[in-house]
């Protein structure tokens, strides 16, 4: 089986969500609290929605802010997998080993 790769928060918000709702970016902006730059920012899959923006996003759509976290996490998570900094640096960790409870 394919695992699809997770897909971003802004584009859901940038194709599905925003014109389901027939909202533009402005008024999206204006709603939101945020600058028209930081919305076309994360529609523009360049920044990640802070915990702050998935309440207010799930609050104007209607939606659960549990549901835009885990989205935004998924991504992240999977970006860092790609990522071959952090590849290299999971490499060096040592798994740490429980220590009994007595040992001396």
């Amino acid at each position: 089986m394919i695992k699809k790769s997770p897909v971003h928060s802004g584009r859901i918000l940038r194709e599905t969500v925003l014109p389901e709702a027939g909202i533009s970016v402005s008024e999206a902006a204006l709603a939101l609290g945020v600058s028209e730059q930081v919305l076309q920012r994360i529609l523009a899959e360049e920044m990640p929605l802070s915990a702050a923006l998935c309440l207010k996003i799930a609050r104007l759509f209607d939606s659960s802010p549990e549901m835009w976290i885990r989205l935004e996490a998924s991504y992240d998570l999977h970006q860092a997998r790609l990522n071959e900094t952090v590849a290299e640096s999971l490499m060096r960790i040592v798994p740490a080993t429980p220590r009994s409870r007595f040992a001396a």
